[in-house]
Formats: C-alpha cells, structure tokens, sequence
C-alpha cells in the first residue's frame, strides 16, 4: 500500500505542475531535466496548448489532479475499513487511468508528434499503478471479470442464443471451441477464468481435482473440447461416450433450454 501511495503522491506533484503550465499566462515550454536523452522531450508547451489539452474547456491536468486526490482518499479508507466496493473503484480507476495515459502517449507520438517529459512521466505512473494494483487485489480483479462476464452473458448473449434452436447452439460452440483450440485465445481465456485456491482441491480415490466443479458428459462427447475446458476452470469433465461403430444418436430434440433460470 505504502508504494501505491507513493506513486498517487507523485501523479498528484505531476498532474499539479502541468495544470500549473496550462494556466500560466505565456504557457512556456515546460523544465525537462538537463539531462542528455531527455532533449526528445522537445516542446511541452505545443502540448498543453492543443486542441487535445482539455475537455468542455477543462484541463486534463486539472482532471488528474482530482483523479489521484480521489485515489489517495480510496487508498486510505480501504487501509481504513477494507470494503470490496472501494477495491473494485480503486481497479477500474486504475485501467481506465492506464488506458487514458495510452490515448495520451498516442497523441503526443501520432497526432501532436511532440514528446512532454511530464506527460510520458504520467504514463509511466499510471502504468506502476495498474501493475502494482493488480498485483495487490488479484482476487477482486477476478470477481469484477466474473461479474462483467455475466452480465454479457445474461442480458446480450443469452437472448440471442435462445432465439435458435439448442441442438444448433450446442454445435456451432463446439466447432467454435475446436477453432479456439489451435489458437493461443486458449492462453488468453485461461488467464481471465483460472481461479486457484487450495481449499477447493479435492482428492478422491488418490485422483486429484483442482476444484470440485466439473463437466458431465453429453457437451463434448467427442472429446473435441479437452484442452479449452480445463481453461474454462473446470475440475474435471465427462469425455465420451464411445461405441464400437458410429451412430445418429437418440431422436431430436435431444437439448432443451432451461428458462427462467438463473445463469
């Protein structure tokens, strides 16, 4: 805590000195450190002046001073009281203050193409701040993806799934999910649904489980999902079933949705 409040300290000093420079009345070129490679820091002013400076006539700056205030307040009542509300603000500020300092760095190298000490200062800390911040709450950034996840799941996707037949969703996610399977998306789904905690492990008949959560059989009875669903945070799943030589199956529909369940 006490290197994140250090570093809200610093964005605070450099969200200040720039709202300074704004408001000053020649808008000079800013102090760069007189050091050898910081002479690419070649023209703040060009910056502070631009058309992309402000925001309904207020300064960028002046919003960063108000932002790290507001995360120095949110850093001391959670030391103070530990609530998982204010660690949920304090993670979506965190990216979306990561995210805005690389719009910011976009303009200066793209748009502007002039580099201000001060402002690529404020990326590198807003950059510290996400890492650090993640590093401290890992459990609640995993609740805030879960809670969005579902969200997506239950007011935009499910009612677009429902309006198709359920045998035909079963397939298409299955071909979906053997596509995926030869991808590196397997990496990426499993960093955002890998949950893992040592009180859910369990071990039955000398086989262990991560978790006791699995899948039965009947979704990947050809066995074309069983490297993607380990990464979806399944303990285990049901593979099969396997006979001696193919066949269509029970009479359709074989699927059915399960309405006005919870998902």
């Amino acid at each position: 805590m006490i290197l994140l409040l250090i570093l809200f300290i610093l964005g605070f000093l450099d969200s200040l000195y720039l709202t300074f420079k704004h408001y000053q009345s020649t808008l000079s070129s800013c102090q760069t450190p007189s050091i050898p490679f910081m002479s690419i820091f070649n023209d703040c002013a060009k910056i502070l002046i631009s058309f992309y400076s402000e925001i309904f006539g207020i300064p960028l700056a002046l919003i960063g001073v108000i932002h790290y205030l507001f995360l120095t307040i949110l850093i001391f009542l959670i030391t103070k009281k530990s609530l998982v509300i204010l660690k949920y603000l304090l993670i979506i500020e965190s990216i979306i203050d990561f995210l805005a300092s690389l719009y910011f760095m976009y303009l200066q190298i793209f748009i502007l193409q002039s580099l201000c000490f001060y402002c690529t200062l404020s990326v590198i800390i807003s950059t510290l701040i996400l890492l650090r911040v993640n590093q401290l709450f890992k459990e609640e950034k995993f609740e805030i993806h879960l809670l969005v996840y579902q969200f997506f799941y239950k007011y935009l996707l499910k009612p677009i799934l429902f309006l198709f037949d359920s045998e035909f969703i079963h397939e298409k996610i299955i071909s979906l999910g053997k596509i995926t399977n030869k991808t590196p998306l397997t990496f990426f789904i499993k960093t955002k649904f890998k949950y893992e905690d040592k009180t859910l492990n369990k071990k039955i008949d000398n086989i262990f489980f991560k978790n006791p959560v699995g899948l039965a059989a009947g979704f990947d009875y050809n066995t074309n999902l069983i490297n993607l669903l380990p990464n979806l945070d399944f303990g285990f799943h049901t593979i099969g079933t396997f006979t001696n030589l193919p066949y269509q199956g029970n009479p359709k529909s074989r699927l059915s949705y399960l309405l006005n369940q919870k998902p």
